[in-house]
């Protein structure tokens, strides 16, 4: 069977829905993830507290213009756990825990566990279009970063708790994080760390993404680890694998057989890069 990529949304994604293991797909200019099995799992940590975030990021080079997404971050007693709400709903909904939630997405496949082990950040990122039966991610270590950090004067007030600014480059951008001195728990999302305080947003300094807190919770609940088949990586064997395939998705094609796009002008070669912005571009 040829695999079809399609750059069309609307039309064709209650088609699509009905088929997700039996096709590989590009749908409005994104790589779409398929749900993964989110019933075996180890708990790894307890989580006291979550903040909710929501990601913008407002890419010049995407027809479809700002894409928005939501965020969880668990904090736990040792480990927090970084990753995209609409991901885990998808997830849970095909492994059967809920009957609502995303049928695919197109959003981030990626989890970043801090302190996971000792000193370090995990990081997991699902591979594109994997079944739910293989539910197959690379994973690599990596030492927490170090961030040198430019404190400024400004401040601003985010949901009723005054935030400071601090400036910081890494790793190809420049980001402005706006931290509570006030709450006292380290609450770093992504990467981020060693600031006085806990960040409740942060933005590049192109205004290509931008992410804010929307709600902190008082919760208890597990940091789960999924028992996932797992490839081991590096950091930059996976950032220059993320770049390849969104600049050439038939990359991702593993069994040599045609790679179409449909079109207006009906199928066609699929060759068309996807926009892509990474937190890290080095």
């Amino acid at each position: 069977m040829k695999h079809v990529l399609f750059s069309l949304l609307v039309l064709v994604l209650p088609v699509l829905s009905t088929s997700l293991s039996a096709q590989k797909f590009i749908i409005a200019e994104d790589l779409v993830l398929l749900p993964f099995d989110v019933t075996r799992w180890e708990t790894v940590d307890s989580t006291f507290l979550k903040v909710r975030y929501e990601r913008v990021v407002n890419d010049p080079m995407r027809k479809s213009g700002i894409r928005k997404e939501d965020f969880t971050l668990q904090i736990g007693h040792h480990i927090s756990k970084y990753y995209s709400e609409h991901t885990n709903l998808m997830d849970e909904r095909f492994s059967g825990l809920r009957e609502d939630g995303m049928k695919m997405v197109w959003f981030d496949g990626s989890s970043i566990y801090q302190n996971m082990p000792e000193g370090k950040i995990t990081v997991v990122q699902r591979e594109y279009f994997s079944p739910q039966e293989e539910s197959a991610a690379n994973k690599y270590e990596e030492e927490l970063p170090s961030f040198t950090w430019v404190f400024e004067s400004d401040t601003m007030t985010i949901l009723g708790h005054l935030c400071h600014k601090a400036i910081t480059s890494f790793r190809g951008r420049t980001w402005e994080v706006w931290y509570a001195p006030d709450i006292p728990v380290a609450v770093y999302p992504w990467k981020f760390n060693a600031l006085p305080g806990s960040i409740l947003a942060f933005n590049d300094t192109e205004g290509i993404i931008s992410c804010t807190a929307k709600e902190i919770l008082q919760v208890c609940e597990p940091i789960k680890w999924f028992r996932w088949q797992y490839q081991e990586t590096t950091r930059e064997k996976q950032l220059q694998y993320m770049k390849q395939i969104h600049e050439r998705p038939s990359l991702i094609l593993q069994d040599g057989e045609p790679t179409q796009q449909m079109s207006s002008r009906g199928p066609e070669t699929a060759n068309t890069a996807i926009p892509y912005q990474p937190m890290e571009k080095e």
